[in-house]
């Protein structure tokens, strides 16, 4: 817990530095935050990133797919508006 206090510092740190113009010690900060950002954990994280990376994919495929049935749908529904129409004007 101490570690995420130490970050939340930093980052305020930045936030304040920044606000100043004080780049350099927004840098220095920056530096300090690094190490504390590193997690026992990290390949669990970036495994964890690539699962909701894929998952994004997927929806994203599926929003795709379910657009160009919609739209195909769409086309289909006016051909028979159409086909309608000129039947009854026969």
């Amino acid at each position: 817990m101490s570690q995420l206090r130490q970050a939340l510092a930093r980052i305020t740190e930045i936030e304040a530095a920044v606000a100043e113009g004080d780049f350099d010690a927004a840098n220095a900060a920056a530096q300090d935050l690094k190490p504390l950002l590193i997690s026992n954990n990290i390949d669990e994280l970036v495994a964890l990133r690539e699962r909701v990376n894929n998952l994004t994919l997927g929806v994203i495929k599926r929003q795709t797919q379910d657009a160009a049935e919609l739209k195909a749908l769409k086309i289909k529904r006016c051909g028979a508006e159409v086909y309608q129409t000129l039947s009854a004007v026969r």
